[in-house]
């Protein structure tokens, strides 16, 4: 396997983690029918 090829799989699944995460606190505000409040993911 390159270098090249086994850094771009970790950004993709890095990438793809976040995009989880940030669709997890957009249902969340949905169903809860809240505003975001970045000081609660401080915590």
């Amino acid at each position: 396997m390159e270098d090249g090829c086994f850094y771009s799989g970790i950004a993709n699944i890095a990438a793809v983690a976040l995009a989880n995460k940030t669709a997890g606190i957009a249902w969340a505000m949905m169903t809860k029918e809240t505003n975001y409040r970045p000081e609660l993911l401080a915590a």
